[in-house]
């Protein structure tokens, strides 16, 4: 198990990771369906989706697909999108609040 930050996006299509988790799960992410996928600023990003289980903090793993890359930074965030995240759970954004809420 690798602990690996992430962020909640609502307007991201995918979850998305950077390559250095897939390698140090020993996944070869290369052998995963190949995606492009367009992030801020309507910028192109080449990955590979792969299925792998994801463990949050307090609720039961569950398996999902990742798109991984080597195109975004290597010490950024990884980002939890609509498929293979939302679909798992109920998500309540709370604004006033600042605030988010899983079930």
């Amino acid at each position: 198990m690798v602990g690996y930050e992430a962020l909640i996006d609502s307007g991201a299509d995918f979850n998305v990771f950077h390559s250095e988790i897939a390698q140090i799960l020993d996944i070869d992410y290369k052998r995963g369906k190949k995606r492009q996928i367009f992030g801020l600023g309507n910028q192109e990003i080449n990955g590979y989706e792969c299925d792998v289980e994801i463990k949050l903090q307090g609720f039961p793993k569950f398996e999902s697909s990742v798109v991984f890359s080597n195109q975004i930074p290597p010490h950024s965030f990884g980002v939890l999108g609509n498929k293979g995240f939302f679909g798992h759970f109920e998500i309540k954004f709370d604004y006033a609040l600042r605030s988010i809420e899983i079930n």
